[in-house]
């Protein structure tokens, strides 16, 4: 039998936060043809080894015309070690498997978020798996160095 060493988790979430306005329509009948547009963004404070993600998702019609109001759904991370950092104007991935992970978790928080925003309405039936790899080309990164409490 194979055995297993007993790790040290690479993050440790230490935050969830999301709005609290609920779902609206800007139109009165909800189109068709409906698609989630989903932004992510990833903060890093490297002082204080944390980031946060934060994902705000849409729904659009097939214009890409925004038919919801906007949810913005954060997670807040520390590390021991920062998988990612500034390296004069461009950002060096140090591990690319923790980017993978906790953006994968992010989603994971979102979905639960995400099913009780749309609370019962037709949207609610649409949602789709998140291709992941999509998501990790689209994501933004920006820096801080801020040195007091997040």
């Amino acid at each position: 039998m194979e055995q297993y060493k007993n790790t040290k988790p690479l993050f440790a979430i230490v935050g969830m936060a999301k709005t609290n306005e609920k779902l609206s329509f800007t139109e009165g009948k909800v189109p068709d043809i409906i698609k989630i547009s989903l932004h992510p963004y990833i903060a890093v404070y490297k002082e204080k080894k944390m980031a946060n993600t934060t994902i705000v998702v849409f729904f659009v019609d097939d214009n890409n015309r925004e038919i919801t109001n906007r949810l913005t759904f954060q997670m807040f991370f520390v590390f021991d070690k920062l998988p990612l950092e500034l390296d004069g104007e461009n950002v060096k991935i140090n591990d690319n498997d923790v980017i993978l992970s906790i953006l994968d978790t992010t989603i994971g928080g979102l979905r639960t978020v995400l099913y009780e925003w749309l609370d019962g309405s037709e949207l609610q039936n649409c949602l789709q798996p998140v291709d992941m790899e999509e998501l990790y080309k689209q994501t933004q990164v920006s820096f801080s160095n801020i040195k007091e409490k997040c």
